[in-house]
């Protein structure tokens, strides 16, 4: 979709973006997701996000000791040894459920497989989402301790390892009939969630303590000496948090026919060809309501253009302008305009570059409200226009009008 800008209506090729990798993406997501809590120190999230490209979704978790508003470390971040989160998709047509060999612990995984790191843990599944299918993603959330210096007596027996929770996160009953108390879950029906995850949320004693890895379970007096003659396993090396889960579903058009609509008399530009779209599923949804969006996905020819010093800053046609519709009732949208502009025409005629043409490439975008993002969809349409010394053409998807002018 090509709107002509300009004096004499040349359009402009939107600027390309630099590339980013997946991770830089993730990670500003994560901190810019949703506000903090006073006084918070270890977030728990999952999200799902739109990879580069626009083709693919990317589910990921974390567990971190960032200040989401400023990025900035936080002092847990010293307090703990590491940060582990581990996630999978579940896709609701009843395939299988979705990991990737980053994260080959899954959502329930042992903690001990999770990728893991201070101050962000950090796990991603990339997967190609289908219409009308819900993914739900499922994250398990840890933190490892830090081993106190040799030496440290915290009550344990037999020399076993001491532990240091700083902010009191652990917190287990060896004479309960479940010693641990449950894992909070955090889910949501939308594409992201982030939680403060305190202390309190978890069940812990929010108070700084050295917890043995060992307690004594049963002990035996001889001559007045107590010895332990039973231990019981007390603090892993990690500690699960927190369970997140969000969901994500978006259906695109998965067809786009286009119809020529006339030429711009209205706007007094007649040499600019009116398209009219309709977008469609195979489910025959409705999309009424919803915005789509044009992008250039390659750089076009002009063969048109040429260098005038009169006009320093006139370009060369190579790609679109950046229209944004919003879709009506009945599936359609538009108009969207697909020429030259009459002083344009004049222009090159004017100057003898007749007969030329330019032609530009064309993906329309979809926003899709579960995510928040623009998702490519239908193929990348061929855009183009022709002017003669007598007769201007307007192409858009395989279809052509011309006419006198």
């Amino acid at each position: 979709m090509r709107k002509p800008l300009g004096q004499m209506g040349r359009t402009i090729a939107a600027p390309l973006l630099h590339a980013v990798t997946l991770f830089s993406l993730l990670f500003v997501a994560f901190i810019l997701a949703l506000p903090e809590t006073v006084n918070a120190q270890i977030w728990v999230s999952s999200l799902f996000i739109l990879t580069p490209g626009a083709q693919t979704e990317t589910a990921a978790c974390g567990t971190y000791a960032i200040d989401p508003t400023t990025g900035a470390t936080l002092a847990s971040a010293a307090d703990y040894d590491t940060f582990l989160a581990s996630c999978s998709v579940t896709p609701s047509d009843g395939t299988p459920v979705i990991t990737s060999a980053q994260c080959p612990g899954g959502a329930n995984g042992s903690a001990l497989n999770f990728p893991s790191g201070n101050p962000l843990g950090m796990c991603a599944i990339t997967f190609q989402p289908k219409n009308d299918v819900t993914y739900t993603l499922n994250s398990t959330h840890a933190l490892t301790f830090n081993v106190d210096p040799y030496g440290t007596q915290c009550g344990q027996y037999d020399y076993s390892v001491c532990l240091s929770d700083p902010l009191g996160y652990y917190s287990m009953s060896p004479g309960a009939a479940d010693p641990w108390p449950p894992m909070p879950t955090f889910p949501t029906d939308t594409a992201s969630i982030e939680v403060d995850e305190s202390c309190t949320q978890r069940g812990g004693t929010c108070t700084p303590q050295d917890i043995p890895s060992e307690y004594c379970g049963s002990t035996v007096t001889i001559f007045g000496i107590t010895i332990c003659t039973g231990t019981i396993i007390g603090a892993p090396p990690f500690w699960d948090l927190a369970q997140t889960s969000a969901q994500f579903s978006c259906n695109l058009p998965t067809n786009e026919t286009t119809a020529f609509q006339g030429w711009d008399n209205a706007d007094t530009q007649p040499s600019l060809g009116l398209w009219e779209q309709t977008d469609t599923d195979t489910n025959g949804d409705s999309f009424s309501g919803y915005q789509v969006q044009e992008t250039s996905p390659t750089v076009g020819v002009d063969t048109c253009y040429f260098y005038d010093p009169n006009l320093p800053g006139n370009a060369p046609t190579t790609g679109i302008t950046g229209g944004n519709w919003t879709i009506g009732n009945n599936n359609t949208w538009g108009p969207d305009k697909v020429g030259w502009k009459t002083a344009g025409v004049a222009y090159f005629r004017a100057n003898n570059r007749v007969p030329c043409h330019a032609t530009v490439y064309q993906q329309m975008q979809f926003y899709c409200t579960a995510d928040n993002f623009w998702h490519n969809y239908g193929p990348v349409n061929t855009l183009q226009i022709t002017i003669t010394a007598t007769t201007v053409s307007s192409e858009r998807a395989g279809v052509t009008d011309t006419r006198r002018y």
